[in-house]
C-alpha cells in the first residue's frame, strides 16, 4: 500500500518537474534568460531548471491544495461554500502557471 501511494507521489512530482524544466527551456529559445524565478506561494528564489510547474486548472484540481486553503478560510469563520468560492476566484484571476519550490510542492501531495 505505501509502495502505490509513493509511486504516485513521485510520478506527480516527475510530471510536475518535467513541466517546470521545460518551460525554463522555452524560456531559453524565447530569449529570456533568467537564473532564477520566485515561488507562486511562499516566493522563495528557484534555481534555473528546477521547481514544479502547474497550470492554474492543475490547482483547482488538486483537492490536497484545495481542502488546505478552504480549511485556512474556515479557519478565519468562513463559510465552507464561500471558502471554496473565493479560493477558485483567486486562482481562476491568476492566469500565469505556478512555479513552486521544493518546500511549497508538499502542499499538494
Amino acid at each position: 500500500m505505501f509502495g502505490l501511494f509513493s509511486n504516485k507521489r513521485k510520478k506527480f512530482m516527475d510530471v510536475a518537474h518535467t513541466r517546470a524544466t521545460n518551460w525554463w527551456k522555452a524560456l531559453n529559445v524565447q530569449g529570456i534568460k533568467e537564473n532564477s524565478r520566485f515561488c507562486h506561494l511562499c516566493r522563495v528564489e528557484i534555481p534555473r531548471m528546477q521547481g514544479y510547474l502547474f497550470k492554474p486548472r492543475d490547482v483547482i484540481n488538486n483537492e490536497k491544495y484545495m481542502e488546505t486553503e478552504i480549511g485556512k478560510l474556515e479557519a478565519r469563520k468562513i463559510p465552507p461554500e464561500d471558502a471554496q468560492e473565493i479560493i477558485w476566484k483567486r486562482i481562476e484571476t491568476d492566469f500565469d502557471d505556478w512555479l513552486i519550490c521544493d518546500t511549497c510542492i508538499e502542499r499538494f501531495i
